[in-house]
Parts: structure tokens; sequence; C-alpha cells
């Protein structure tokens, strides 16, 4: 298990800590990480995160030299896109012994459990890291934006739902199942939160990257922390640099009801 999944875990238990909710948790600690997913056939019915439309070349910085490259549908943890190009993280597997490795070599495979899903094509400086009987490679680089297949971004998912103004839990557990979101600490009878956190890309201990609201059966807002196209839907920012987009016709109260609840839930995980 590598170390996205570890803090990303460590995350979601302070949540559940801090917000005294008493939900039950859904994620299982013996979850693959997300650089496992695309070698289980049942797992490709699933999204998970972005994924390579490749092979695609990983490079030292935008147009830069060519690093490594990813072969075709690999998961992979992508930034924020500026100019068309996106800041990605692959975590590749190490033989137990290479903890503490600090360059790898042009030509060496980059593998993933048994597969091999890319290739090194120049030396360069990694950091590892180790936990339990895994060791890894974090590969860093930039890659263009047309190597990241669109359907594979939540937010691309996300707009095509609010432009079918169907508001239904039925209609928006597509985005829940295909990026395995997880139930989140604000919950009870009536409110459902469901959580996706942002790429280790952007930072090794990521915050919220969507939290879709439901009240009872319907959809009444999202939090996020990239852009939506949130057409029909008022937008307001909260804490930590979230937005926060309600469905127009929830009641003004209700909205307030709601981040009173979510700030102290953010304030206390601190």
């Amino acid at each position: 298990m590598h170390k996205t999944f570890y803090l990303i875990f460590l995350n979601i238990n302070l949540f559940l800590t801090a917000c005294g909710e008493n939900v039950e948790k859904t994620t299982n600690p013996n979850h693959p990480s997300l650089n496992k997913i695309q070698l289980n056939t049942e797992d490709r019915k699933r999204i998970y995160s972005e994924r390579i439309d490749g092979p695609a070349n990983i490079r030292s910085s935008p147009n830069g030299p060519v690093l490594f490259s990813l072969n075709e549908d690999v998961v992979i943890d992508v930034g924020l896109e500026i100019d068309g190009w996106y800041n990605v993280l692959y975590y590749a597997d190490l033989k137990y012994q290479e903890f503490g490795l600090d360059s790898i070599e042009v030509g060496r495979p980059i593998i993933n459990g048994t597969d091999t899903v890319g290739i090194i094509k120049a030396s360069h400086s990694i950091s590892t890291g180790q936990a339990g009987k895994s060791t890894w490679a974090i590969l860093y680089g930039f890659t263009h934006k047309n190597n990241i297949k669109p359907e594979s971004i939540i937010e691309n998912q996300i707009n095509k739902k609010i432009q079918t103004k169907d508001w239904s839990f039925d209609n928006w557990n597509e985005i829940i199942t295909l990026f395995d979101l997880e139930l989140f600490a604000i919950s009870d009878d009536e409110i459902s939160t469901y959580s996706k956190n942002e790429s280790t890309a952007i930072d090794f201990s990521p915050g919220l990257r969507i939290l879709l609201i439901f009240d009872k059966d319907q959809l009444v807002g999202i939090i996020h922390s990239r852009k939506i196209n949130n057409e029909g839907m008022s937008m307001h920012s909260v804490i930590r640099g979230l937005k926060v987009s309600f469905v127009e016709e929830y009641p003004k109260k209700k909205q307030h009801d709601f981040l009173e609840r979510f700030e102290r839930c953010m304030i206390g995980a601190d």
C-alpha cells in the first residue's frame, strides 16, 4: 500500500474525530492505493482518479526533457492545470532494500505490482517511501492536458450531471460509484455527504476536493476546491479556500446551517 492512501486515510479519521459524528466509516484500510487500481478487471468499471491517455510522456517541466512515460489507462495523481499542463505524481514499486534510493536510471521499467506500466527515459533524482513491506519511488513531473483522459476528471463528470438539472440521488450515485466517493463525517437522518480528497500532487496531506451534499434523496450542494460549471447554482467562498455551490432552490436557512456545521468540522480537524 502506498503513501497516497495512508495520508488520505489519516485525514478522513481526523475529520471523523474532529466533527464528533457517529458515522460508520466506509474506508477499508486494505483498499489498494490509486496506483494499483488499473490492474484489476472489476476495478476497470470504476474511474477512481485521473487516468493516462497514452502512452504519455512525463517531463521535467512544461515542454521540458522527458523523464519517464506511462502506459494507457494508468491511474496517476494530477495537480492543477496551468497553461495546458498538469503537474503529476506516480508511485512506482521498488524492491524493499531500495528504500533511500536518490536517483533512478534510464531504461528501468516502472513497475506496479507484477505489471510494467511505463519506463524511465532519463536518469533523474527521486524520493522514496516505505510502509510495511512496500517500498516505492515518488516520480514527479509535468504532462500535457491531452495526456489525461477528460472523462477521468471528476469535475468534468460533475459538470455533465449539473447540465441535466436532475438532482436526485439516483442520478448522482453514478459519480459516487465511479470515483469511489466515501461517506463523510457530516451525515445524519436527513443530510448525507460524500467526499473525494485532493491529489497528493498538490499536497502530501490533501484536503477536500469534492463534497457532494444531499438533503434526503436530493443533491443540494457541492463543496469544491477546483472550478466547476455551476450554472443554476449559487456559489460562495468557505473555509480553506474552498467554494460551495448550492442548488438555487435550497433554502438559505438550510444553507447557512450546513455551512456552520461544516466549518466547525473543518476547524476542529486543524
